[in-house]
């Protein structure tokens, strides 16, 4: 049952940062740039995706179900999962022509700009933290 909470907080921290930074986003984009309504439809969309997004990343990423994989790999494996998720929201919620191939180049080159920069924004964090570690450990091994 700890397990169960330990596992469902972590679901629910990622997905309501998630959700804070998906909301700050679409509020830019669709009040400064487009100009449109945000409706409550679109929350609660937003809010669905965000907790669906955060199981994948719970899933690949915390270590509780896939414990020894790099994390090279981890990213390759999440990318169709991702995929899926934001391509189903897309198409259940009917946020662009699914019909027209088009809009899938636009969705697709959209979704791999935004993937991408997250791993380059995760990567530069962790290096700059395991720098700031290494640091740490040679400064308490010169103490000694």
């Amino acid at each position: 049952m700890q397990t169960f909470l330990k596992c469902t907080v972590a679901v629910k921290t990622h997905a309501c940062l998630l959700f804070t930074g998906s909301m700050a986003a679409l509020a830019v984009v669709y009040g400064l740039i487009l100009d449109w309504p945000i409706t409550w439809a679109l929350i609660l969309e937003l809010l669905g995706l965000s907790l669906a997004c955060s199981l994948v990343q719970f899933i690949f990423f915390s270590g509780v179900l896939l414990r020894k994989m790099a994390y090279l790999p981890r990213m390759l494996c999440s990318l169709p999962a991702f995929l899926a998720v934001v391509a189903g929201a897309g198409m259940i919620f009917r946020w662009f022509p699914i019909d027209r191939w088009q809009a899938w180049v636009t969705f697709l080159t959209i979704f791999a700009v935004i993937f991408v920069a997250i791993a380059v924004g995760f990567e530069v964090y962790f290096r700059i933290t395991g720098q700031k570690y290494d640091d740490l450990l040679k400064q308490y091994k010169d103490r000694q």
